[in-house]
């Protein structure tokens, strides 16, 4: 029977928030009729769901059941380097091509960022995610746009925000202003540089994590 298509859609996004969030753990035994009976969601799309959250790298399929993905130093580096590439170049092209209306909304965005340290960690984090992400949709590139929208929003990311400390938010928030300006300047070198480099030192501050309570 095939399956229903907004179905398919529930069961994907509530087992990737999940995974995401640390619902379910690196290493955690997923078994198909167990994660139907916690999300409320029939077989066939949740199996279609873990098969297609296999693809994406975030499970490991074994015999009759699926584990949640533990990430080493050279997959975070992976990812990360991955979005440095991804990202910047959209930011790149967002300098060329965003209209008045894609600029006012990444500034509305980092308006936001004022007090981001006093959000919860999974609120940061999105928060985090729709400033790039406005960033990726003034690009004008649907398909980067879906690509970048993958690569985003790993478990290790809120892991890590739990671990930031006001200096840190600080930090970051000072980063993305500087790729606001930059964007608003529209100085395309630039701000591929910035972002970057914001992905750099994220990537470096998280590895540096792995292994620490």
């Amino acid at each position: 029977m095939p399956s229903n298509p907004v179905l398919a859609d529930r069961a994907y996004q509530a087992l990737r928030d999940a995974i995401v969030r640390g619902e379910f753990r690196p290493n955690q035994r997923l078994v198909e009729s167990e994660v139907c009976e916690s999300i409320g969601i029939g077989r066939t799309p949740v199996r279609g769901a873990l098969q297609m959250l296999e693809d994406q790298g975030m499970l490991v399929k074994q015999r009759q059941s699926w584990t949640v993905r533990e990430f080493s130093a050279a997959d975070i580096r992976d990812v990360y380097e991955t979005r440095m590439a991804l990202e910047g170049y959209a930011a790149r092209l967002a300098a060329h091509r965003a209209g008045d209306a894609e600029l006012a909304a990444v500034m509305a965005v980092l308006d936001e960022h004022a007090h981001l340290e006093l959000l919860p960690p999974e609120e940061q984090v999105t928060l985090n995610s729709t400033f790039h992400d406005a960033i990726a949709r003034a690009s004008g590139n649907d398909h980067l746009i879906r690509l970048i929208g993958r690569n985003r929003q790993f478990s290790f990311d809120f892991n890590a925000a739990r671990r930031w400390s006001i200096e840190d938010y600080r930090a970051g928030h000072q980063e993305h202003r500087d790729i606001a300006e930059a964007l608003l300047r529209r100085d395309a070198d630039g701000v591929e540089d910035l972002v970057r480099e914001h992905y750099r030192v994220a990537m470096e501050a998280f590895v540096s994590q792995l292994g620490r309570p």
